[in-house]
């Protein structure tokens, strides 16, 4: 006859305890494993969301690289055309400048003034003027006439001697002036 134990066998405390030991230290492992995986899948997650961040960070840097070089560009051009516009400026004013000091000549050099040019120059920064009075009285007063106007300024004799032109006595002289542009006050009288 075979028996059969229905009875359950009494297990030891010590096994017991060891048992509960061993589910309980394999819990704790599981539990560290579970939070270890935990962090570092975070820690990879973190890590793909920096190298997110440093590619599009790249990408920015080298688009805000030619705006920069653009930009830099950019200002070159606009210099070289201010530059251009000054220029054009410069030659509006300069164009228009020696008729005004012919037109203002004019007014000094009229048939009552006993004062003729043969050469005239204008550079820009000053007119030279060469010719011929009837005396140096009347060479005095179309100087004094030229520093009244507002188109000559520091008007200077620079030379005034007596030759003989034709049988006759007159003054050879040289003047230099410097012109007065648009830009300048006006000479008060």
């Amino acid at each position: 006859m075979i028996r059969i134990n229905l009875l359950p066998k009494k297990v030891s405390k010590k096994k017991i305890g060891l048992m509960q030991h061993m589910v309980l230290t394999g819990a704790i492992i599981a539990l560290i494993m579970v939070g270890v995986g935990y962090y570092w899948m975070s820690l990879n997650s973190r890590i793909s969301d920096l190298k997110r961040q440093v590619a599009v960070a790249e990408a920015e840097k080298q688009k805000l690289k030619d705006v920069n070089s653009q930009k830099a560009a950019y200002e070159q051009n606009i210099a070289k055309l201010k530059g251009k516009l000054d220029i054009i400026a410069k030659i509006k004013e300069a164009r228009f400048m020696p008729i005004r000091l012919f037109d203002n000549l004019t007014k000094v050099l009229n048939s009552e003034t006993p004062v003729w040019l043969d050469a005239y120059s204008f550079s820009g920064e000053k007119v030279s003027m060469k010719g011929f009075s009837l005396s140096n009285a009347d060479l005095a007063a179309f100087v004094t006439k030229m520093e009244r106007t507002p188109f000559y300024q520091d008007v200077e004799l620079l030379f005034s001697e007596k030759t003989t032109m034709d049988e006759r006595e007159v003054y050879r002289f040289s003047i230099t002036a410097v012109p007065q542009t648009e830009d300048d006050p006006p000479k008060q009288e």
